[in-house]
């Protein structure tokens, strides 16, 4: 028998073409070729990392997906996107983070319609911080009775060039904690976050909101 190897794709990557020339499965600047390539000076990368896994059914330990970041990236903001189907997300809680380290919590048992649930979480966490390597999300069932599955996920890293870029250029502030909102009352909620001191020139705010009535 004559085992021929499979064939290496030795085609450069093309940075900025929104392909994965090189096969390795990462496209434009989230490939290692394009650590230092110039149009990815500051350009945001995406990771996906399709899955099918089944989300175990009140189970503690619950599903761990974990995709790589192969280069380091200093992060000013990190988009995380969640894509499953379950009949009840008000059992599951969801987190992320880098494998070893502290996780950020994106869902805490809300509210939100049956069937696929698909999300995306803005993250500043990360800020300053130079992440690479492993990175996972852990997704507990916490009630029994449903059993879901993960479709996909993937992270977005808007990086900073330098420290600089994140501290005086785009800062992300947010609130993770969710809130009830008080029903037929006019006085309503107040939610507060902490922006660092610093000159405002203009300024972009973003709110996710489950509610029956939509809006």
């Amino acid at each position: 028998m004559i085992v021929v190897p499979a064939p290496v794709d030795d085609r450069p990557e093309v940075c900025d073409d929104r392909q994965d020339n090189d096969g390795d499965g990462f496209v434009d600047c989230a490939d290692e070729a394009c650590a230092t390539a110039p149009e990815c000076e500051g350009a945001p990368a995406f990771y996906q990392q399709e899955s099918g896994a089944v989300i175990p059914d009140h189970d503690p330990t619950g599903l761990v997906s974990k995709l790589i970041i192969p280069n380091q990236r200093l992060v000013n903001r990190l988009a995380i996107t969640v894509e499953l189907v379950h009949q009840d997300p008000s059992e599951l809680r969801i987190t992320a983070g880098q494998a070893g380290s502290s996780d950020v919590v994106l869902w805490d048992h809300q509210a939100a319609p049956s069937g696929t649930f698909k999300r995306t979480f803005l993250s500043g966490d990360y800020a300053l911080q130079t992440i690479s390597g492993a990175f996972q999300i852990t997704i507990v069932d916490t009630r029994a009775g449903q059993v879901g599955t993960l479709i996909r996920w993937g992270v977005e890293v808007l990086p900073c060039v330098d420290g600089e870029s994140c501290t005086n250029g785009y800062l992300f502030a947010g609130s993770d904690q969710a809130q009830a909102v008080p029903d037929g009352d006019p006085a309503g909620m107040t939610s507060t976050v902490v922006v660092p001191e610093s000159r405002i020139e203009d300024i972009s705010v973003s709110v996710t909101i489950d509610h029956p009535a939509g809006g």
